[in-house]
């Protein structure tokens, strides 16, 4: 607040300011007070009664608009409803006690008139005039409001346009035929009062500019034709009076003169008694804008508390504000030490800090009282109605600077205290401004602050500097020191000063050592003694935090005491809260905390106090542990687990709340036993963190304490605990994608179970099940169907009902991936009913995904998506995210083939953010595989080949050569069906090479199928011919039936293509045999629409129509609606042989509906192909050409060239017959242009293979 004369100038006419006589405005500048604002001050909060009305004015304001009020919706969304200019009044229904229905915040630099709202609403009951002045203003403002709210229904230029009208009748200065409108007002915050986006203003004001309406320049915003934004606002713009008329001149801008100060006896010069500041301050931006906040504000609180730890800055920051603002507080700024850090006599007394102030002020020594009661009198006395700043530094307690806080009314109270204050005087507003460590980028600008400008090692090692800034734990004390030490020594580098650091075993150089240590000793000798032992004991903490049962096992305390020192110790800011009842200690603080136990309590105290750390912690994983009901496995005890009852929801939702909780503290636990030398402790700890780490997929971490709690094992000797370890890092590696690796962990596992004495069956069966899981994945089936009947065997041996349904479900993936459907689904099933009698509710979601897996692959898409919805319900219900990002993407594929593609996507896209919150990288890029395949499947090129490569990048990050090669092989999918033939032999030559290299046999079959496609499409039909015969040798080799099919199938296109025909029939026969087979309803449809196509190809389109028919109906009574559309292309082409024209062209209009309902663009352009070509059929060669304009437009926008040359073909043929020779022309010359860019005028595809690939033509495998 100041009280500098400011001339008056007036106020724009209109406003509330202008409309009152000179007896009501000196009126309001008697009972007011004036406050500078700067720009994003706040004068009003929305739904909070202001204390006083303002009055703004401009003041060193450059704009004419200074305030804007705004509400905010209930998700944060600003939207302005009002903007102020000088002489406006704002909150003038406070003195009736109305709240502010908006936020008012000001644009530019502004002098407000603060009235308190009291006062100013006894001055409107005294004169009438002032109520008047105020109720025009209302008026005024209220008619503007109802325009705008009129103009809200207007098109948005309309509405701009009025808006730009009122801002220059309201604000503008006019400068001849022009009006400019200073203002600071953004685009968006424009936009945003005009009720418009952004996008919409730019394109406008573009627009308006180009016309000459507006002035290019941005600023200010210059109006040169009013009449034209009249126009564009029409009929509204009629509302303001037309710019052509003589305007009359600008009224001056509004000025307030002040009330001049009250006379005291004050030196001529503002006092200054501040310590020098630190000239190489930077940083703590936030915090500072947070003080000068507060001097913005319209009612300022009487204090600040500056709260933190020893170092981290308080005083440093408290002294270069009060340099920065000294300037607004015009009756001088005093400075006071209250001596909180203990040092010398001890913190000052109540009585000498107000002493202190008192000689401050000029006071002598001889004449301040000796009772505080009159100190503190003197104090109110001569700091009443004075605006200055008392700096109070290093308070001590809150009796210290309680009553200096009490005697100031008009500045402000800056405190510093490295504790907690409690509740400073009753019904004082002082606000708290807790300090932490500096941002990593503020401490690198610090550490180049102190060096200069002229010193390039933080620009050349900015790397380093980082590190630096870390192991000075971002403290400013500790960066000034280590800064100093290096501008001394120009020649040290920065990397050599952080390998220094880091290779102490205390905190960093000696120098810093010794700074750091005397700042937190003196906090540390502040405390309780039994506060000191405490926070000695925290320095043997492990982890990144803890909570007071930690804290009750280091130092044997009970929990309320535990409680009751950790509240003394952040009161000291030697820890700091982090959550509910969760502490964490600085880096530096603990290393100190370490030294300190290190030097004062005994080795045998320290090793009892870890132990019992130790534990703690292992009786809290256990007992968590017990509730969450975890997989069937090994155990410590050499015995098959007991069958507990199912956890409760509550219970086991509690127990994950935990363990995410203290996660971190456990394994750090885990290696810290390990240093002690407590490998029993060790293995137990690591054992009890398996579920959970394995429940949310923490696998590195899982990985390294096993690998800790491995060696312990051995270095005790205990096997069985060892073998326990093994088993658990082989299931890990599974789930890492590391399968060679899990086979020699779990071989290794199943030889220490079976060598213990006596042998543990539990855990060799256990182990046989991983092991068969892991040759499943490896591709490997009989090895795998033989070790899960071994386990099978040893469960049934056990009576472990829980192994019995493991080994089935084993059982069950191994015959589902070798298309065994029907055995496949007995042992899922008895799987499912085992875990159901057993309660085991993670058990029977996997059960219920497996059987979902089952009915997609035969067709039965509609009870798989039941089974897979009740298994995501059980993820969900159980918080497990990775297997509810596994159960979505499972039904993504599911929702895909019935049709709904948009869920479908919403499924995938939901399970890619679940695997990414978890960093489940592995899940992350199969799953982005799966969108890549659904965006093709879907004809969307672009976002597949943009979701296959991010799949790409991650799989080889990850080293994921199953998945790498699987994407590839999409990619080669989706070239495939876009015509791009050699990129796709490209692509999924590529795929099949690193099939072979790590031996998966069963994607090399589906590669080489594929590539067999491709060969066939490239007119090389002997090479497909070739690679389909491997293809099936491979699927027969692997007893892989569905395989077999889909190949045979394709075989029996190859054949087609050689001219063989009775060999096509042959193998279309076989592949729908085996089909029915394996009871593979929705392949069963697929193969009849191959045999169809076969019988048309051969001349037989009757029979072909007989078994299109059964193809479409199974294909609709299966689900699959894109099938189904593929389907009635097929029975239009064979309606066209039959000589069936309308048939044709009504079944192909069918088709193209659903590929309309469906968004499936690749088959809306195949029907329209075929409805084209019924229309040439019947002479309706405008109709024909149509169809084929369409298809062509389709095939540009997939990018599907060779499918726009055969449309063209077509297209051409139509307007020679509708004598359009020019059209038929400029067909001709776009095949040649195609020719050219495909490069392929002697390889054209003929017409029954040409366009994109039809779904079902794809191989069921996928």
């Amino acid at each position: 607040m100041r009280d500098d004369p400011v001339p008056d100038l007036g106020a724009p006419a209109g406003s509330f300011w202008s409309l009152l006589t000179p007896a009501g405005r000196e009126a309001l500048r008697a009972m007011g007070r004036r406050t500078d604002i700067p720009p994003g001050g706040m004068l009003c909060h929305q739904g909070v009664t202001p204390a006083g009305v303002h009055v703004v004015f401009r003041g060193r304001a450059t704009g004419n608009v200074v305030a804007k009020e705004f509400v905010l919706s209930s998700e944060g969304d600003e939207s302005i409803i009002e903007l102020f200019g000088g002489g406006d009044l704002v909150g003038g229904l406070a003195p009736w006690g109305h709240p502010q229905r908006g936020s008012v915040q000001a644009l530019d630099h502004l002098v407000a008139l603060r009235i308190d709202r009291r006062q100013f609403g006894g001055l409107l009951a005294a004169s009438p005039q002032v109520a008047e002045a105020m109720m025009c203003a209302f008026a005024s403002a209220a008619e503007l409001a109802g325009r705008r709210a009129a103009v809200a229904s207007a098109e948005h230029p309309q509405r701009l346009a009025y808006h730009l009208l009122e801002l220059a009748h309201r604000f503008g200065e006019r400068s001849g035929d022009q009006v400019r409108v200073p203002m600071r007002l953004s685009q968006a915050e424009l936009a945003n009062w005009s009720g418009i986006s952004r996008e919409t203003l730019v394109r406008c004001f573009r627009r308006w500019r180009a016309r000459g309406v507006l002035d290019r320049a941005v600023r200010p915003l210059t109006v040169l034709d009013t009449g034209g934004l009249r126009r564009a606002a029409s009929p509204w713009g009629e509302e303001w009076p037309d710019g052509s008329a003589d305007a009359a001149p600008p009224a001056p801008r509004a000025g307030l003169a002040a009330r001049a100060p009250v006379p005291i006896d004050t030196p001529a010069a503002p006092l200054r008694r501040l310590p020098a500041d630190k000239p190489f301050f930077t940083g703590r931006a936030v915090s500072l804008g947070k003080l000068d906040m507060v001097l913005a504000q319209a009612a300022r609180p009487r204090g600040v508390v500056i709260q933190g730890m020893p170092g981290v800055g308080k005083t440093t920051l408290a002294l270069h504000w009060a340099h920065r603002t000294a300037d607004r507080f015009p009756d001088g700024v005093v400075f006071t030490d209250l001596r909180g850090d203990a040092r010398g006599p001890g913190p000052a007394t109540p009585a000498e800090a107000m002493g202190q102030v008192l000689r401050g002020l000029g006071v002598p020594g001889d004449q301040l009282p000796r009772a505080e009661d009159e100190l503190a009198a003197q104090c109110r006395s001569l700091l009443a109605g004075r605006r200055m700043l008392l700096i109070l530094d290093n308070a001590a307690d809150a009796a210290q600077i309680r009553p200096l806080v009490a005697a100031v009314d008009a500045g402000l109270v800056l405190v510093t205290s490295r504790w907690r204050l409690p509740a400073l005087p009753e019904g004082a507003d002082v606000r708290t401004l807790e300090l932490r460590e500096m941002a990593p980028g503020e401490a690198v600008d610090l550490l180049a602050a102190v060096l200069g400008p002229g010193d390039r090692r933080v620009r050349d090692e900015r790397d380093a500097a980082v590190r630096l800034a870390q192991e000075c734990g971002l403290l400013p004390l500790a960066l000034a020191v280590m800064a100093g030490r290096l501008a001394d020594d120009p020649g040290a580098s920065i990397a050599g000063t952080v390998r220094e650091l880091a290779g102490r075993p205390t905190s960093g150089s000696p120098v810093l050592h010794g700074v750091l240590s005397l700042a937190f000793d003196v906090a540390y000798r502040a405390l309780r003694r039994d506060q000191r032992a405490a926070f000695r004991r925290l320095g043997l903490i492990a982890g990144p935090d803890f909570t007071p049962s930690a804290l009750a096992a280091l130092a044997g305390l009970p929990g309320e005491e535990a409680r009751e020192c950790l509240d003394g110790l952040r009161q000291a800011y030697l820890v700091q809260g982090v959550g509910p009842g969760r502490y964490r200690m600085h880096d530096l603080l603990r290393e100190f905390a370490r030294e300190r136990c290190l030097a004062e309590d005994l080795d045998s105290e320290r090793l009892a106090a870890q132990r019992r750390l130790l534990a703690g912690y292992l009786a809290e994983a256990r007992a968590a542990g017990a509730e969450l009901g975890g997989r069937r496995r090994p155990t410590l005890e050499g015995r098959p687990p007991e069958q507990a009852a199912p956890p409760a929801a509550g219970a086991r939702a509690a127990a994950v709340a935990w363990f995410e909780a203290e996660r971190r503290n456990l394994v750090a636990a885990v290696h810290q036993a390990a240093r002690l030398g407590l490998h029993r402790t060790c293995w137990e700890l690591a054992d009890a963190l398996f579920d959970f780490q394995e429940f949310r997929r923490y696998g590195d971490d899982n990985v390294a304490v096993h690998l800790a709690g491995l060696r312990a094992a051995r270095a005790e000797e205990d096997w069985s605990a060892a073998a326990v370890m093994l088993h658990a890092l082989a299931v890990l590696h599974v789930h890492l994608g590391r399968p060679l690796q899990a086979i020699g962990y779990g071989e290794d596992a199943r030889r220490g179970f079976r060598s213990v004495r006596p042998p543990d069956r539990y855990g060799e069966a256990v182990t046989l099940a991983t092991l068969a899981d892991v040759h499943v994945a490896l591709n490997r089936y009989p090895t795998a169907i033989e070790q899960a009947h071994r386990s099978l065997e040893l469960h049934r041996g056990l009576g472990d009902a829980g192994g019995v349904a493991r080994g089935h479900e084993t059982l069950a993936r191994v015959h589902l991936a070798l298309a065994d459907y029907p055995p496949a689904e007995r042992h899922a099933r008895q799987a499912l009913d085992l875990r159901r009698d057993t309660g085991d509710q993670p058990g029977i979601a996997e059960s219920l995904l497996t059987l979902a897996q089952v009915q997609r692959r035969r067709g039965a898409v509609a009870q798989a998506a039941r089974y897979g919805l009740e298994a995501l319900a059980i993820r969900q219900e159980l918080a497990d995210r990775y297997g509810t990002a596994r159960a979505l993407t499972e039904l993504a594929r599911m929702h895909a083939l019935l049709g709904m593609r948009d869920l479908a996507q919403r499924d995938a896209e939901q399970a890619l953010r679940t695997y990414r919150m978890i960093g489940a990288r592995h899940g992350e890029a199969r799953t982005l595989t799966t969108l890549g395949r659904l965006m093709s499947d879907a004809a969307r090129f672009a976002e597949a080949f943009t979701y296959c490569e991010q799949a790409l990048g991650l799989h080889r990050d990850t080293g994921d050569r199953h998945g790498e090669a699987e994407t590839l092989a999409e990619i080669g999918i989706a070239h495939w069906r876009l015509g791009r033939y050699r990129e796709a032999r490209e692509r999924l030559g590529r795929a099949l090479e690193i099939r072979r290299e790590i031996g998966d046999q069963h994607g090399e079959a589906h590669d080489l199928e594929h590539l067999s496609m491709v060969m066939r499409r490239l007119e090389r039909h002997q090479e497909a011919f070739v690679l389909g015969l491997e293809a099936l040798d491979l699927w027969h080799r692997l007893g892989a039936k569905a395989g077999m099919a889909g190949t045979l199938g394709s075989l029996a296109r190859t054949y087609l293509r050689l001219g063989l025909h009775a060999e096509a029939e042959r193998a279309a026969g076989q592949a729908l045999a085996i089909r029915q087979e394996i009871g593979d309803w929705y392949g069963r449809g697929i193969g009849l629409d191959t045999y169809a196509a076969v019988l048309r190809r051969s001349g037989r389109p009757a029979e072909a129509l007989r078994l299109e028919l059964q193809a479409l109906r199974l294909l609709r009574d299966v689900g699959d609606r894109h099938g189904e559309g593929t389907a009635l292309v097929h029975l239009a082409d064979i309606h066209l042989d039959l000589d069936d024209a309308e048939a044709a062209l009504r079944t192909g209009q069918r088709a193209l509906d659903l590929a309309a309902e469906l968004g499936d663009t690749r088959e809306q352009a195949i029907a329209r192909h075929v409805m084209g070509r019924a229309c040439q059929r019947l002479g309706r060669h405008a109709p024909a050409a149509a169809q084929f304009l369409a298809e062509i437009d389709v095939r540009r926008d997939m990018g599907d060239h060779h499918g726009q040359r055969a449309a063209l073909e077509r297209l051409r043929e139509s307007c020679l017959a509708d004598g359009d020779h020019d059209a038929a022309a400029d067909c001709a010359r776009r095949v040649h242009a195609l020719d050219r860019w495909l490069g392929s005028e002697n390889s054209e595809p003929d017409e029954a293979d040409s366009g994109p690939v039809s779904a079902t033509e794809v191989p069921a495998g996928r």
